[in-house]
């Protein structure tokens, strides 16, 4: 859901559409694209999403209001804003790293020690905290939490079947849903 609970994005083979309610859906990719990793803008109106050129993924944006798409990158491999606009996340292709820019704050590296990082769809951002796939052994992966007040990461303890997306995060953090129920 966009932040402010009007719009829904939803990704279904290789198109990327923007529900919202009493509306006609909007397609935001041409038919054909090779799309993935789609976020939503704090402003709720911007879809970024990365499309595949050539074997290269490409930094995206989706205008909702004027139907405009415009290329922002090809050093990123993710990319997301949080919800609130306090900060922007992602890693930079180039070297594997992952940073994270605050309002007003210049940009800085961050550690998500022990991320699964074969696939980015596992990443969440929200206000308070960074969300991923954590592997903790050969055996164990659990959900953790980049804390962006503190840069501390900690342990949800909450455990995850797959390195992709198997969980969501509430808005408000308060609530964590994954495929065996609520926590």
């Amino acid at each position: 859901y966009s932040s402010d609970g009007e719009r829904l994005l939803v990704g279904h083979a290789n198109n990327l559409w923007v529900l919202e309610a009493g509306k006609e859906p909007i397609h935001i990719n041409k038919s054909g694209d090779r799309v993935g990793l789609a976020s939503w803008a704090a402003d709720s109106k911007t879809v970024y999403f990365f499309i595949s050129r050539q074997g290269h993924w490409l930094l995206q944006s989706f205008k909702l209001d004027n139907g405009a798409t415009a290329f922002l990158s090809d050093r990123y491999d993710f990319y997301q804003e949080s919800p609130d606009g306090s900060y922007k996340a992602w890693r930079d292709s180039t070297n594997n790293s992952f940073y994270i820019q605050k309002r007003g704050e210049s940009a800085v590296p961050i550690n998500l020690k022990d991320l699964v990082s074969a696939n980015m769809t596992g990443i969440v951002c929200r206000a308070n905290g960074i969300y991923y796939p954590m592997q903790l052994n050969s055996n164990n992966l659990t959900l953790g939490r980049f804390n962006v007040s503190t840069g501390i990461v900690d342990d949800t303890k909450i455990p995850l079947w797959g390195a992709g997306r198997l969980y969501s995060v509430s808005h408000d953090e308060k609530v964590i849903l994954h495929d065996t129920g609520r926590f």
